[in-house]
């Protein structure tokens, strides 16, 4: 074998082992987002169920109050509220810095529609907006969504 033929399997054989190399790192780091994201997930739903063991009455729907009054605020709304407002917030900016997938994302977007069908969420986010000033995107999403609740 001549040192010329050797030298090129030598680069061919560092050609293949480099592309392998490579191929296993955008792998494995594709991998880990998968990872992460499942993780933020996980604890954003664990949150929200702590949120709702914390205030029973929002898993109790047919009980919601017809609107939001701060003077009968015996069951806590007022509190849960801004922690469900915050949680939402903190979700949808996961989302829009790609740390959620979008089916996730999906299943949280409809079901905060959802609660925006009654009235007590919409007069809550009405009360609260103004803490998300900074937030101008959620707040855009929210008004959207609280637009198109109250028009049902």
């Amino acid at each position: 074998m001549t040192l010329d033929l050797a030298n090129t399997i030598l680069q061919i054989l560092s050609l293949i082992v480099a592309t392998s190399g490579f191929c296993f790192v955008v792998i494995s780091l594709r991998e880990n987002r998968k990872s992460i994201q499942t993780s933020v997930a996980v604890s954003f739903m664990q949150r929200f169920a702590d949120l709702e063991a914390e205030f029973p009455l929002f898993s109790d729907r047919e009980n919601w109050p017809a609107n939001y009054d701060e003077k009968q605020d015996d069951l806590g709304r007022d509190v849960f509220f801004r922690k469900y407002l915050y949680l939402c917030s903190e979700e949808f900016r996961f989302y829009t810095l790609g740390r959620i997938p979008e089916d996730i994302w999906e299943i949280w977007r409809k079901q905060i529609e959802t609660n925006f069908n009654h009235d007590i969420f919409i007069a809550a986010w009405e009360k609260y907006r103004e803490k998300f000033d900074d937030q101008a995107d959620f707040q855009e999403f929210m008004d959207k969504i609280s637009r198109n609740s109250s028009g049902r």
